[in-house]
């Protein structure tokens, strides 16, 4: 069975211990982070993930308690060492935001790693994540700027997770996470673009 791990648990400061929401899928040595508002890296390494093992980033949408912590977390895998390249999956508006957090620092002369930026289009029943863990569609929300949902199968068990994000209540989400075996459900409150517990 695979790991999901909760590195972050909403957007809400209620207690010193909590940070934005942040996912990651872990399996066989292999780790998919979902969002970085906060210190993902951090936090995958309190989980036990080995930075190393990232074979991927998807982030949600461009609102900051989903993206701003972008630049620490290359900033950290390139302080490991790594060299590979690392895939950033999202929206073209979460991808141009994380876009815009990087070169805010001046990074050019920096040797980061190859990040390899790549459009979900959320209107595609195909996959945009197929490995030989996982398989991760994607599905419009709605939200005040566009967002996407996500269905995580783990393919040797067929267990299936699915991430609603922010998002008001919509067929589109409901779809897409019919049949999860657990859904992870951002629950920030009854206010336009969210939805309550």
């Amino acid at each position: 069975m695979p790991a999901l791990h909760l590195l972050g648990t909403g957007s809400a400061v209620t207690d010193a211990h909590r940070t934005t929401t942040m996912l990651a899928l872990e399996d066989e040595g292999h780790a998919l982070l979902i969002d970085c508002g906060g210190d993902a890296f951090q936090r995958a390494r309190m989980a036990g993930i080995d930075p190393d093992c990232i074979d991927g980033l998807i982030i949600t949408h461009e609102h900051p308690d989903h993206v701003a912590g972008f630049p620490l977390l290359i900033l950290r895998i390139w302080q490991t060492g790594r060299s590979r390249p690392i895939p950033v999956y999202g929206p073209p508006s979460a991808l141009a935001q994380a876009q815009r957090l990087l070169n805010a620092f001046h990074t050019d002369g920096w040797d980061l790693p190859e990040i390899q930026w790549i459009t979900v289009d959320p209107d595609s029943p195909d996959p945009f994540i197929a490995t030989a863990q996982f398989e991760i569609s994607a599905g419009p929300g709605c939200h005040s700027v566009p967002v996407i949902g996500l269905r995580c199968v783990h393919r040797p068990s067929g267990f299936v997770v699915g991430y609603s994000c922010d998002t008001e209540p919509c067929d589109s989400m409901q779809n897409l996470l019919d049949g999860s075996d657990l859904i992870v459900h951002e629950a920030t409150g009854a206010v336009r673009g969210h939805t309550s517990a």
